[in-house]
């Protein structure tokens, strides 16, 4: 690569070989770069008919006649509720050759246009990254490249193309860049949308049942402050300590042990000779709800 030129285009997608190759054929000394090795993959895959124009300018349309890209004729829209539009046929509205155009492979169309460049004249170069435009007050005059095996190297040049697309080496540089928040969106493929929407799902379950832990943990708490109506003995137990419990479920039956009662064959033996009453009151308490009665003997 030369150490100066006419015009400096940075990027090899069609916009930069289109660029180039029209410079070059007006007689400028035109160098472009790639920081990738064509043929790479892209997206974009779909002309409109008005690329006819520009195609048979860059003396390209009987290399499109002859490729194996799919012809297109028309178009169909979708809206957000996925109903089809009827068909637009490029033809009805123009009827002229270049209402047919093509779908083509990002890939194998892009390699086309940067080799239509060179056939122009266009020294075209691939692996080459530009790091940084150079400036003379206002007016870029260069730039700093940086060649596969790492070297920086400077090209000076009288204009720069920036034609690298999303990347926008000069527009960000410059801070030119203003985002339109009504296009603010993405895309994602399907098995990517199916792996976070799963991701997702897994999560709100996660949380819904941490919520239902802490629910009956509460419910636990609440099973474990019973205050009892009156001192007594307890004659049953049905739960251990930490133990879910479902509504309704007997927790312990206590005994009053007020001398007036008789607690009668009730108790169980050991109970029964601590304590010598001639009625007694029993207060069942259950999960969420209690009872208490007196029974006499």
């Amino acid at each position: 690569m030369e150490e100066t030129c006419d015009v400096f285009v940075l990027g090899g997608g069609p916009a930069g070989s289109t660029a180039a190759a029209l410079l070059a054929e007006k007689g400028w000394k035109t160098v472009i770069v790639d920081k990738e090795r064509h043929p790479r993959f892209h997206i974009g895959e779909s002309l409109i008919p008005e690329t006819y124009w520009v195609l048979q300018r860059l003396k390209m349309l009987d290399k499109m006649k002859k490729s194996h890209f799919i012809k297109k004729y028309s178009v169909q829209f979708v809206n957000a509720n996925g109903k089809l539009s009827a068909p637009f046929y490029f033809h009805d509205n123009k009827p002229h050759e270049c209402s047919q155009t093509w779908q083509v492979v990002r890939s194998e169309f892009d390699h086309m246009m940067l080799t239509n460049a060179r056939e122009h004249g266009v020294a075209a170069f691939e692996g080459v990254r530009v790091r940084d435009v150079l400036f003379d007050g206002p007016r870029a005059v260069g730039v700093r490249i940086q060649e596969e095996g790492g070297a920086l190297r400077e090209i000076r040049a009288r204009v720069v193309v920036d034609a690298s697309g999303q990347t926008g080496l000069l527009m960000n540089k410059l801070e030119l860049r203003v985002w339109d928040p009504l296009l603010d969106k993405g895309a994602i493929t399907k098995s990517e949308f199916d792996r976070q929407n799963t991701q997702c799902l897994g999560a709100l379950e996660q949380v819904s049942a941490a919520q239902a832990r802490t629910e009956m943990m509460a419910k636990s708490v609440t099973d474990g402050l019973v205050r009892a109506p009156f001192e007594g003995v307890v004659s049953e137990k049905f739960v251990t300590p930490g133990e879910w419990v479902a509504p309704g479920k007997p927790l312990f039956t206590l005994v009053d042990d007020d001398p007036a009662y008789d607690l009668g064959g009730t108790l169980t033996e050991s109970l029964r000779k601590r304590i010598t009453l001639q009625h007694h009151r029993c207060y069942s308490c259950f999960a969420y709800g209690s009872s208490c009665s007196e029974i006499d003997r």
